[in-house]
């Protein structure tokens, strides 16, 4: 089990078995289990269990479980910490350091997965395209990347004739302006893509998603990676996502892959630079995305 989030496994901890948790946590209050953690021993997906194992010093390491509730590795128990502590221990986590250049990330060349018809990051855009200097409009360029991925890369009418202008840049601010908009009035995200769509999403209908809330598996993500729909994808650095430490980043997800070693990746358009990026996915306490197609 890695104590160093970002990169391989340097610093390791053993366990006889198959860890602490595998027999402990189905003796322990089902009531503030979460599911995952259940669900992924019982699947024998023990990386998922682990991803979010939190280091906070000497003899304390503890798996997060739901509200205030821990599980202590050492004191094999149930502790609560009250969300003071909580949203402390989570500020340390930096927003840049769980997103990773491709080459830092010693990627098993096998295991990288890409949605259909993705062409390259350079067709792609960064917050300061739009706004310049970046005010923080990260989830309104990553929602406009996901969209014009429909509209550039799979050719979608629906995204296509929604927008204007003879340039690139002018098509893709025309998506942008409408979701900054949007969110600026304090819409939510689907709200902002129901504002570009004028339409609700529904099955069968011109758009649709779907939710992959915080705490899901990493399965979740890849599975909906593998039907060639692109996520949003949001991180945050505390796990309440809304402490007064927090720091929260969207980016558009168009892939997975592994390490050589076997650490979960998502591959990402972060905003920030021009080509594909790698996040760890056990890096961040806060982790969700949204699957979106478009017809």
């Amino acid at each position: 089990m890695s104590l160093i989030s970002g990169v391989d496994p340097v610093v390791e901890l053993a366990f006889d078995g198959m860890g602490p948790l595998y027999y402990s946590l189905k003796q322990v209050d089902t009531s503030i289990v979460s599911y995952e953690a259940v669900s992924g021993i019982h699947t024998d997906d023990f990386e998922s269990v682990y991803s979010n194992v939190l280091f906070l010093g000497p003899d304390r390491l503890y798996v997060p479980l739901i509200e205030n509730n821990y599980y202590s590795v050492y004191e094999q128990k149930i502790e609560t910490i009250n969300q003071s502590e909580s949203d402390a221990m989570m500020a340390s986590v930096d927003i840049y350091d769980g997103v990773i250049n491709w080459n830092d990330a010693s990627i098993n060349p096998s295991s990288v997965f890409k949605i259909q018809s993705f062409t390259t990051g350079n067709n792609y855009w960064l917050a300061t395209d739009f706004v310049i200097p970046d005010p923080g409009n990260c989830a309104s360029t990553a929602l406009t990347n996901v969209l014009w991925y429909w509209g550039h890369d799979r050719n979608r009418a629906s995204v296509n004739s929604r927008t204007t202008g003879t340039t690139s840049i002018g098509r893709a601010s025309s998506i942008f302006n409408v979701i900054e908009n949007s969110l600026s009035a304090g819409n939510t995200k689907i709200q902002a893509l129901t504002n570009f769509f004028s339409a609700q999403p529904s099955p069968g209908g011109i758009w649709n998603y779907t939710s992959i809330p915080n705490g899901s598996l990493y399965s979740s993500f890849t599975n909906a990676l593998n039907n060639n729909c692109p996520l949003y994808l949001g991180v945050h650095t505390t796990a309440n996502a809304s402490g007064t430490n927090d720091i929260g980043h969207g980016m558009f997800c168009l892939g997975h892959a592994k390490s050589t070693s076997g650490v979960y990746y998502l591959i990402v358009m972060d905003g920030w630079y021009r080509t594909g990026r790698i996040v760890n996915f056990g890096y961040y306490p806060y982790i969700f995305a949204y699957k979106i197609w478009v017809s």
